[in-house]
């Protein structure tokens, strides 16, 4: 870290990075540009993108995709939130550049994994796992 607080060129300094996410996140519908990013840490665009890149592991735009990924699941666990609504609130055009992301980088589609994590969520009937369904009759006569 130099006088002014700046990291070496292959890594942000703490609150550069701490910065650019701030302003990554707080509008995911019109994120910031890469100047943006950059001019608000100091740093011209292609030093910030390989000091983020150091930093991260990631570029500033998978960084934000993944960031969006994460947010969308969070809605997706936790709510009934129709998916086009989630896939606007989490900063994706439209439901379907959202599936296609989303199934990209999950390996399933947003709906499966609401079904998958609500299932997750949802405790077991008491005395599931005592009973075995195979030795039960499919219909009971009565």
């Amino acid at each position: 870290v130099d006088e002014h607080g700046n990291a070496p060129s292959h890594r942000l300094a703490p609150w550069q990075e701490s910065a650019a996410k701030k302003l990554m996140t707080q509008e995911l519908s019109c994120p910031p540009t890469l100047q943006a990013l950059a001019a608000a840490c100091g740093m011209s665009a292609n030093s910030f993108a390989r000091a983020f890149r150091g930093s991260t592991g990631l570029s500033p735009r998978q960084w934000l995709i993944s960031f969006r990924i994460a947010q969308a699941q969070e809605m997706l666990a936790d709510s009934a939130v129709p998916l086009s609504a989630i896939a606007l609130d989490c900063g994706f055009c439209d439901q379907s550049h959202f599936t296609r992301t989303f199934t990209q980088m999950v390996g399933k589609t947003p709906a499966v994994w609401r079904r998958e994590a609500r299932h997750r969520d949802t405790p077991a009937p008491a005395g599931w796992g005592e009973q075995d369904w195979r030795k039960r009759p499919l219909y009971a006569a009565e």
